[in-house]
Formats: C-alpha cells, structure tokens, sequence
C-alpha cells in the first residue's frame, strides 16, 4: 500500500487515556530537558533534526515531507517515510524483541496483526528518541495501523514510559492515500545555517569568558 501525503497537522488529536496527559516526572532533577534557555544549546546540543538525521520514533508522523509508502511481504511491513528518508523493516513472524542493550533512534519494532489492524510494538529506544521528554528503559511505543476506507488509513500510537509519564497517552492520525504523490529524496544540507550560527555564538561567547561546553 502506497501513502501519500497525510492530513492537516491539524487533524492530529490525543488521548489523555483516562486523565489529563501525564507530567513528567521529576527523575532528571529538574533538568532543563529541551535545552531551552542554556547559554550552552549550541550545535554541539542541537537535535536530531537540526543535524538533520532520524528524528527518532515519532517526531516525522507530523511534520513536514509528509509522503510515507507501506509494503507488505511475507513476514515483513516496510514503512518508508519521505521525513529524513526513514525506512522501517517490521518483522510480523513473531519473533521476539532484541535485547535490551542494543538501542536506536527508531528502537526496535515487532509487529503482529489483529484482524485487518498492524499492530507495532517498539522497544530498545535511545533517550533521546522520546517526544517530550527522555525516555529510559521502560519506554514502549505501541502502534496500530487500520485502514478504514480503501484511501484512508487511522494511525495511532500509545506511548508509555513509567519511569518518565505518569500514564500512557495516545497520538491518532488519520492518511490519505495519494496515488499521485511522489516521494523524493531528502536532501538537507546538515544544520544549514544552523550549524555555522551555533558556531559563531559560540566562539562570542567564549569571547565573553563564558564556558560553551555541552555535558550530556
């Protein structure tokens, strides 16, 4: 099955599972865990997108460059997202999680099916993969993928990490099938002005005694 361009971001809506949307907990002491106002957010503390590489898990469902193309082979579902040119290989026979010190950006998914929905099971998350927050060990992403109308598929995702939110919270978005859309190769120069702005504030603030180094 071929997606192309999704929805508005507006139709992206979340479930509060029972409550409002879990806080985050206060296991990182505090931490300014966006890096939002330090001096020290320069290149050396920006993002994943701002390096221009995988921006982990979720953050491509509802951004920019919105074409996805899903394939289906036996034992497989290949899902390729235009978004920072992600490919995900999603082994549906039923094999079991990897262990639990090998972790990506994307973490490591294993899918089954629930009568006509996909279900993804994602695991073996890096900290840094999480929205919102960091997540830790616990971290899960569970995904369902139903196609409700020949060129309409809801997509939803529940995130769950104990040891960072309260409770779990769910993400539904709703693709449209495109049969006209192309995906193209995503092309970004590395932080474009990005990169060489972080420099430059950096060496003026050195310039003002100020120490620039990034301890993660």
């Amino acid at each position: 099955m071929s997606i192309g361009a999704q929805g508005d971001a507006n139709d992206v809506s979340i479930c509060h599972c029972g409550g409002s949307i879990g806080r985050l907990l206060s296991v990182f002491g505090g931490a300014d865990l966006t890096g939002s106002g330090n001096v020290k957010s320069l290149y050396a503390a920006q993002d994943s997108l701002g390096r221009a590489r995988s921006p982990g898990k979720l953050a491509g469902a509802v951004q920019y460059d919105y074409g996805n193309e899903i394939y289906q082979s036996p034992g497989y579902v290949v899902i390729r997202s235009e978004m920072v040119h992600k490919t995900r290989v999603i082994p549906t026979d039923g094999r079991p999680h990897v262990g639990k010190e090998i972790k990506t950006y994307m973490g490591n998914p294993v899918g089954h099916w629930e009568g006509n929905t996909l279900v993804v099971e994602t695991t073996n998350l890096k900290p840094e993969s999480a929205a919102g927050g960091r997540y830790t060990d616990e971290a899960k992403v569970t995904e369902r993928f139903t196609r409700t109308a020949p060129n309409e598929l809801i997509w939803e995702a529940t995130i769950s990490d104990p040891n960072v939110w309260t409770k779990p919270y769910t993400l539904r978005y709703p693709y449209k099938l495109d049969p006209e859309y192309k995906v193209y190769e995503y092309a970004c120069h590395e932080g474009n002005y990005m990169m060489l702005d972080s420099l430059r504030g950096a060496r003026l603030l050195e310039a003002q005694g100020l120490d620039t180094k990034v301890v993660r």
